[in-house]
């Protein structure tokens, strides 16, 4: 009868853990799911918030025509509008000259390298500039895939450009690049790019019109 009470009281024993864990194992699973779920919403947010600035900050973008005295001055405002949706402490912009088959950087602003802040025109070979404008694509490189290509600037860490265009033709180029790891740009901040790009677009030949109508 004690040999028998003993294999019971383990039997009950080993039940019991077998619950427990079971109880644990749900547990742990419950809460790996709201983990999960917690942090798919997080991201859902994030992309919905940064949907919302990207928004606003075409919307802007678009009133800063009326807004500005010139083009130096919209430059300005274009770079402060999207620099609240990417991180953007370098950004210039490339006007293609299509009469003069020429390209100017009427706007130019880099934290490592002042040495192109009175830049207006640089040779049209071997840029990444150039490439740009002239496949009508976007780009971005980062690491060793900079090593061998000419760049405003010092060597950044990465680099993205889009073409501008206002009706399907391009009339210049927005580009950005990055010195830190930290804020190398991603594929999906290409579209980001490009979707702000067209605004940029249609604001500067406005204000290119309306330059010319001060005349």
């Amino acid at each position: 009868r004690c040999v028998l009470s003993v294999l019971i009281d383990i039997s009950d024993r080993r039940t019991l853990e077998e619950e427990l864990k079971k109880a644990m194992f749900t547990a742990s699973q419950k809460t790996a799911d709201a983990e999960i779920k917690n942090y798919q919403l997080e991201i859902e947010m994030g992309q919905r918030s940064r949907a919302e600035m990207l928004n606003k900050a075409i919307y802007n973008i678009s009133n800063a025509v009326n807004m500005t005295r010139d083009l130096d001055e919209l430059f300005v405002s274009i770079h402060q509008h999207i620099s609240k949706i990417l991180t953007m402490n370098n950004f210039f912009i490339a006007l293609y000259h299509k009469s003069q088959d020429r390209i100017s950087f009427p706007y130019y602003r880099d934290e490592k390298d002042e040495s192109y802040a009175d830049i207006h025109e640089i040779s049209k070979k071997g840029s990444l500039t150039i490439e740009v404008i002239r496949s009508e694509k976007p780009l971005l490189l980062k690491g060793r895939q900079l090593e061998e290509v000419k760049l405003l600037g010092l060597r950044p860490q990465s680099w993205l450009g889009v073409p501008l265009k206002v009706k399907g033709e391009v009339i210049g180029a927005m580009v950005t690049q990055s010195y830190t790891d930290q804020d190398r740009f991603s594929p999906k901040d290409i579209d980001l790019f490009t979707t702000a790009s067209d605004q940029v677009a249609l604001a500067i030949e406005r204000k290119k019109a309306q330059d010319a109508l001060m005349l």
